[in-house]
């Protein structure tokens, strides 16, 4: 039985990938290749939504060492294959890298897969340039509300390139190969290297595109961060009312990001030596990422609003105002806590819309 694993890394088109895969079982199934269901997150994946991949309880497991089930999950997927007449399977995680970083628990994986009978063929990574992926994962960390100093996030939260360091030492001291692929915001270079050159298949599938994990920008970011300790409820709200507007309308935010990426920048000199260890790795002839100290402008970090986002967030101010806000939420505090956040040019325009509306 062939074991084909995609291991990651985040903000790289897995959650894509994993939809595309499942709504294309009965490709896969076609050609021996069986890809298990994610059980409860399965809906997600389908609709594209983000999802762990079918393989969350495998990383639950490889996280916890419980070698017992991993033994037990596996076998468990080895005859969900056998049942279907299929000759391989098909699992994706984009947490497993990180989990492979871990000390012996790449070769314990393997020696356990081999014990019952797989063969793990070349496991799948896709990487993108580490300022691009930085700042996709720190803008979708805010999301939750907390919105950390680039500098602070990237020396505390930020653990992708160490883990990076560990997985490639524990991957020579291993017998698996590595397939490992630049990422493109592509859908269909995407599924040409997952389906074409990894799982080597001819054929070609139509692709339907779903808009996966959308964001906001930083500066929008930025409010939410401000408006969620005072009010979740109302942060949530927020993000429902910015994500509805196409990112082409949107301040292309370019003073804010030049300012965090050029901090990201500097963070990413101290790892010149694994981006040279990456682009080795790579399967195909891609650039060398090699990062030269800047200088960053403090003056650079400053929020900006297209009038379409202007528009909206005037919209948010109206519905802080109107009835069916009031009658789930009526304490008067947030109100006041909504205009000191709000940024003070809009706060005139908001009292105009509150007064029309009540008159």
């Amino acid at each position: 039985m062939k074991l084909y694993l995609h291991i990651g890394t985040e903000k790289t088109g897995s959650s894509f990938l994993q939809s595309y895969l499942a709504k294309n079982r009965s490709f896969l199934l076609k050609n021996g290749i069986h890809f298990p269901k994610a059980g409860i997150k399965e809906s997600n994946m389908l609709k594209g939504k983000i999802s762990p991949g079918n393989a969350d309880e495998l990383d639950k497991y490889l996280a916890q060492k419980d070698w017992t089930q991993v033994e037990k999950w596996l076998i468990s997927k080895f005859d969900e294959a056998k049942q279907k007449k299929c000759h391989s399977i098909l699992l994706s995680n984009e947490i497993l890298v990180l989990r492979f970083a871990e000390d012996k628990v790449l070769n314990e994986f393997v020696r356990i897969a081999t014990t019952l009978y797989f063969e793990v063929q070349d496991v799948l990574m896709m990487i993108r340039e580490p300022i691009s992926q930085a700042l996709s994962l720190y803008k979708h960390r805010s999301k939750i509300g907390i919105m950390l100093p680039v500098d602070e996030w990237l020396k505390g939260q930020y653990i992708l390139a160490d883990k990076l360091i560990n997985f490639y030492k524990n991957l020579s001291k291993s017998e698996i190969s590595l397939l490992q692929y630049p990422y493109q915001k592509d859908s269909a270079y995407l599924v040409e290297v997952c389906i074409n050159k990894w799982l080597k298949l001819d054929e070609k599938i139509a692709i339907e595109h779903t808009p996966v994990n959308p964001s906001l920008t930083l500066s929008e970011l930025r409010v939410l961060c401000e408006l969620h300790p005072k009010n979740p409820y109302l942060a949530k709200k927020y993000y429902d009312f910015m994500i509805q507007l196409n990112s082409n309308l949107k301040s292309d935010d370019q003073l804010y990001k030049t300012f965090v990426k050029d901090q990201m920048n500097n963070y990413m000199v101290n790892y010149n030596s694994l981006w040279k260890t990456v682009h080795e790795h790579m399967s195909c002839e891609s650039s060398l990422n090699h990062y030269q100290p800047v200088e960053v402008n403090q003056l650079k970090e400053t929020a900006s609003f297209s009038v379409q986002q202007i528009e909206v967030m005037s919209s948010f101010m109206m519905y802080t105002t109107s009835w069916s806000y009031y009658k789930f939420h009526t304490n008067k505090k947030i109100q006041k806590a909504i205009v000191k956040i709000i940024p003070k040019f809009l706060n005139d325009f908001r009292k105009r819309i509150r007064d029309s509306f009540y008159n």
